[in-house]
Formats: C-alpha cells, structure tokens, sequence
C-alpha cells in the first residue's frame, strides 16, 4: 500500500509539472502569434 501511495504521489506531481510547463509553453505560443500579427 505504501508503494501505490508513493508512485501515485510521483504522477501527480508529474502531472503538475508536466501541466504548468505546457501550460506555459502554450501561453508563450499565443503570446509570440499575437505579437506576429
């Protein structure tokens, strides 16, 4: 039970890092488009 604890602990903050870097690479991706136009 300890080891599910863990690893499910590990991908959530995986998912969490992974979240905020695309969310931020899609930020910088809008934001360089717009700055195109």
């Amino acid at each position: 039970m300890e080891y599910v604890a863990v690893a499910e602990s590990v991908v959530r903050i995986a998912q969490n890092t992974f979240m905020r870097e695309f969310t931020e690479t899609e930020a910088g991706r809008v934001l360089h488009f717009d700055g195109a136009l």
